[in-house]
């Protein structure tokens, strides 16, 4: 009993820290601010796995909490407050792709992806609400993701379990090799995703009662939903391989959604599933092919690949941007990304298969 009771807060604290991160989405930014929001992800995630090393964790989640919300708050405020960026980034970059993976492998024995993805999924559902008070009021925002963000991290979250450092398994070149292999694969689905959610065309050649930006939220919030069901009654390759199959949908809505307004509701839905989706494959396939003790690094490594992907779309945007057929420039390259990533993620799995029997 005590141990569900344990269970239960920790599902709460991950859902109520998550929440507020997910009204980041709505804040539209400017070219500058991405590019600083991105940096501030990608060095958020190194700095996290350093800490959790060095600073207790209610103290590192509670700085990262109030980071995130007040850097929200500021850059939602309209004016263009690079360090707000910067700090929002570099908190969401450990609140947001390692703190839920690492509780939910540490505290939970069985159900793990289904557990993570239904987290995720109320959590972004969540976030639209936190979004919609963004848009008419910061203040209102600012009070209440800082209410929930802090209750959750204070009171309900636990640190979760980790191995002692004296039981890490030493590497071998084969599982060196799977490492680098599953780095790509996340480096080319968020390239993919964030390029085709950039370049995609947002007018719709006629009159339409929904709009395509409402494809994409829908997708955002049953991303993780998806990517948990497939993972985890097909397998960990099916996950994977739908996240390619995506990418290539989403790429096929950025290069023809200007004459097929179909393929283009289904690109958007589809970029808002890969978008999502990572956020439970990029975990999942991590803790399948590294072991327990080596899960954190390696979580850390692929999400900074995943993040590096979604940074080098950003002048590839900004590149395409200056083009009449954007998509067309952009969807050969997304394209290329996808089957490359395809044939090094089957040739990890090869790998993970070769260390199962010699194990």
């Amino acid at each position: 009993m005590l141990y569900l009771f344990y269970l239960t807060r920790n599902i709460i604290g991950l859902i109520l820290v998550l929440s507020p991160l997910a009204g980041l989405l709505y804040i539209d930014l400017t070219f500058s601010l991405s590019i600083i929001f991105m940096s501030g992800l990608l060095a958020g995630i190194p700095l996290w796995h350093y800490c959790s090393e060095h600073l207790n964790f209610r103290l590192r989640t509670s700085i990262a909490a109030v980071l995130a919300c007040a850097g929200s708050f500021f850059c939602a405020s309209g004016a263009e407050n690079l360090p707000a960026a910067f700090l929002a980034g570099l908190a969401a970059g450990g609140l947001a792709l390692n703190l839920p993976p690492c509780t939910v492998i540490g505290w939970f024995r069985a159900s793990k992806t289904l557990l993570l993805a239904a987290v995720w999924t109320v959590s972004l559902a969540l976030g639209t609400v936190y979004g919609l008070i963004m848009e008419r009021n910061t203040y209102l925002y600012l009070f209440l993701s800082a209410i929930s963000a802090l209750s959750g991290t204070l009171f309900f979250l636990e640190e979760p379990f980790v191995l002692p450092a004296a039981h890490i398994e030493p590497s071998t070149p084969v599982r060196r090799s799977c490492c680098l292999k599953t780095m790509f694969f996340a480096a080319a689905t968020g390239f993919a995703g964030f390029i085709s959610c950039l370049t995609m065309p947002e007018d719709v050649p006629f009159d339409f009662f929904v709009s395509p930006d409402s494809f994409f939220i829908a997708g955002i919030i049953l991303g993780p939903l998806t990517a948990g069901l497939i993972s985890d009654n097909k397998s960990v390759y099916s996950g994977c391989i739908l996240m390619i199959f995506l990418g290539e949908l989403a790429a096929a809505g950025t290069a023809h959604g200007n004459s097929l307004v179909s393929l283009l509701y289904a690109g958007r839905f589809a970029c808002g599933l890969l978008l999502s989706g990572m956020l439970v494959t990029i975990p999942v396939l991590t803790y399948y092919l590294s072991d327990a003790v080596s899960f954190r690094r390696h979580l850390a490594m692929n999400s900074a690949a995943a993040c590096g992907g979604m940074f080098a779309a950003l002048p590839a945007a900004f590149i395409a941007s200056s083009r009449d057929d954007s998509g067309l420039y952009t969807a050969p390259i997304v394209f290329i990304m996808l089957i490359l990533s395809f044939f090094t993620l089957f040739s990890a799995w090869k790998h993970r298969l070769f260390l199962l029997k010699s194990g």
